[in-house]
């Protein structure tokens, strides 16, 4: 499942959540509402996303790139299975400088 799939199950069930409070609002007003808590979920999730890279020592968009290229590679197929690699893997990055991730 791509993060567009569950960004749409994630406002779908926002909505159906929300349903009750509908009669408080004009319905305008209570779309507003949703569409900014749906806004404020998806923030918080980029920035729970951007603590992860930085703990990893991420600083650019670019290594964000290959660090979830690197997760992708190593992370197990299927639940339960073992990764393919165990460890901090160090990758040279330029001359004197290794990035590691865990």
């Amino acid at each position: 499942m791509n993060d567009d799939n569950i960004h749409v199950s994630d406002s779908r069930e926002m909505i159906d959540i929300l349903r009750p409070f509908a009669q408080f609002h004009t319905s305008r007003e209570h779309e507003h509402f949703v569409r900014n808590l749906v806004k404020e979920k998806e923030i918080m999730f980029r920035i729970q996303e951007l603590f992860k890279y930085r703990r990893a020592g991420i600083t650019s968009v670019q290594e964000c790139a290959e660090y979830e290229r690197f997760k992708k590679k190593t992370s197990p197929a299927r639940p339960g299975d073992p990764p393919s690699k165990l460890g901090v893997i160090a990758e040279e990055q330029s001359p004197g400088h290794v990035r590691h991730y865990n």
